[in-house]
C-alpha cells in the first residue's frame, strides 16, 4: 500500500522520528565519533610481508601497492554496505578487508617477523581471536 506524505499518519511517524533523533542525539551529547578501518589497513599493509600476488607493472613494491588499493577499497565498501564499523573494532573491520582482499587477489601475505614467531599478519592490527575473526569474515 502506498502511503500519502500528506497524509496524518505519515506526518505522525516522521514528528516521532524526528523526537527519536533528537534523545538520541541529546544522549550521546552530539558527540558520536567513528573510528574507521582505513588507516589502520594502509598501517597494517605497509608492514606486512606480501610474499606474493599478481603482478604489477611498473611498480617496485607491486603486491603491497595493489593488496594496499584493494584492502581500503574493501574497507570503503563495508562502510557502505555493512554497520561493521558500529558493531566491530575497526582493527578487526581491517583485518577482514586485508584478508578479503588478498583471498579475492590470490596473495600471500605473513607476519614480517615470519612463521617462525608463532605470529600470524593480522596480529599487526592488535589481539583478536581467531574465532571472532573467522565468525566476522562469514558476516561480510
Amino acid at each position: 500500500a502506498v502511503v500519502s506524505t500528506q497524509s496524518t499518519g505519515y506526518k505522525r511517524e516522521v514528528e516521532e522520528l524526528i523526537r527519536n533523533e533528537t534523545i538520541i542525539l541529546q544522549t550521546l551529547g552530539f558527540e558520536f565519533t567513528v573510528d574507521h578501518p582505513h588507516t589502520h589497513v594502509v598501517r597494517a599493509v605497509q608492514n606486512l610481508k606480501v610474499i606474493s600476488g599478481p603482478h604489477s607493472e611498473g611498480q617496485a613494491n607491486g603486491h603491497v601497492s595493489d593488496l594496499a588499493k584493494s584492502s581500503y577499497f574493501m574497507a570503503t565498501e563495508s562502510l557502505h554496505l555493512t554497520t561493521f564499523c558500529l558493531q566491530y573494532k575497526p582493527t578487526l573491520v581491517a583485518a577482514v578487508c586485508i584478508h578479503i582482499a588478498g583471498k579475492w587477489a590470490s596473495f600471500e601475505m605473513d607476519h614480517p617477523q615470519g612463521p617462525s614467531t608463532g605470529k600470524r599478519w593480522w596480529d599487526l592490527l592488535g589481539p583478536a581471536s581467531v574465532k571472532i575473526y573467522n565468525s566476522v569474515f562469514k558476516k561480510y
